[in-house]
């Protein structure tokens, strides 16, 4: 029926379930008192039927009923359960509490390639409260709390409340930019790391962004790469390669390999 009419989905569980409670049921059928039973009331058949027998079949059903509909039940309250907590972790109900005062102290969360600032509002009087029940700062939300959540949603939940925010850069950046044509994918490329410098790959709405992170005094080179493919097939394959120099202040520095 669900090949007929293109409606709802199958699985593997609907041949489980399907055939094994059509064999039940046929071997229900076919013992000799019900098929006598079904017999009578059908083909207006007298034969003679072992009532205790028949009882005793209906009643064994009927426990055997009982049994699943409570495993059943059981089962699906802890699956029921379980999506309930798992939505309360993963997808919490947030609400913003701030003053509207303006101040210099709004930096509100750092990671390790940006700096995220407030526009206006105190940082140390901005919170999330979460479920109705938790209320954590931002730094406290995404780093020290049984919540699994990023930077990006939140910053996509105080757009919508109209909580204007700023992002820095901690580390200089290059832009890899990506022409959407032609329905063509791109992969993400890898994140990159030596004894020198590590760069973190971040994905944005125009392409890829590359942090270059440095970690001790020298010259090296980097190499990023990615692919593009039409459907599975590779097209192209796309080599960024980078020059980088760390001063003795840590101080970094690149330019591109044409």
């Amino acid at each position: 029926l669900q090949l007929i009419t293109l409606s709802g989905s199958l699985d593997i569980d609907d041949f489980i379930f399907n055939i094994t409670g059509s064999l039940i049921m046929y071997f229900i059928v076919k013992s000799s008192n019900v098929n006598a039973l079904v017999r009578n009331i059908f083909l207006l058949e007298k034969n003679k039927i072992n009532i205790k027998k028949l009882l005793l079949l209906i009643l064994i059903i009927c426990i055997i009923f009982l049994i699943t509909f409570h495993y059943v039940r059981k089962v699906a309250e802890h699956y029921y359960y379980d999506y309930e907590e798992h939505n309360k972790i993963h997808n919490p109900y947030i609400t913003f509490i701030y003053n509207k005062d303006c101040s210099d102290n709004n930096l509100f969360y750092e990671n390790e390639i940006y700096k995220y600032y407030l526009d206006c509002y105190d940082k140390d009087s901005f919170y999330l409260f979460i479920n109705n029940e938790d209320k954590l700062t931002v730094t406290d939300f995404l780093d020290n709390s049984k919540y699994i959540y990023n930077i990006d949603r939140v910053l996509s939940g105080m757009e919508h409340d109209n909580i204007k925010y700023t992002i820095e850069h901690k580390y200089k950046y290059y832009l890899i930019e990506l022409n959407m044509i032609n329905n063509y994918g791109y992969t993400v490329p890898s994140n990159f790391e030596n004894d020198y410098v590590k760069v973190v790959v971040k994905m944005v709405s125009s392409g890829y962004e590359l942090n270059f992170i440095p970690k001790k005094i020298g010259n090296t080179k980097v190499d990023i790469s990615y692919e593009i493919r039409n459907g599975s097939e590779i097209v192209d394959i796309v080599k960024n390669s980078f020059n980088v120099m760390i001063d003795n202040n840590l101080e970094l520095n690149f330019h591109k390999i044409d």
